[in-house]
């Protein structure tokens, strides 16, 4: 996957609905805090680089190289409007 949306279809909390699970988009309804965690796995001698974006802006970024064994990180954001 290239430039695609990562969607979650198992959201485990989603007060108010605010995470649409067919787009992958969350649009906060109030003004607030929110917190993002973002867990991702990458098999043996793969890579990838993650983002969390916010109108077309990157907020957060993350990326993992694996060399001989699957490899986990997660994205954590915390943001208030």
């Amino acid at each position: 996957m290239v430039n695609d949306d990562v969607l979650f279809k198992h959201v485990l909390i989603n007060d108010g609905e605010a995470y649409i699970v067919e787009s992958g988009r969350f649009t906060s309804p109030v003004d607030g805090t929110y917190s993002f965690i973002l867990p991702y796995c990458v098999a043996p001698n793969r890579f990838a680089h993650v983002e969390i974006v916010n109108n077309s802006k990157s907020v957060r970024r993350g990326s993992i190289i694996a060399a001989r064994w699957t490899q986990c990180a997660n994205l954590h954001l915390l943001t208030w409007q």
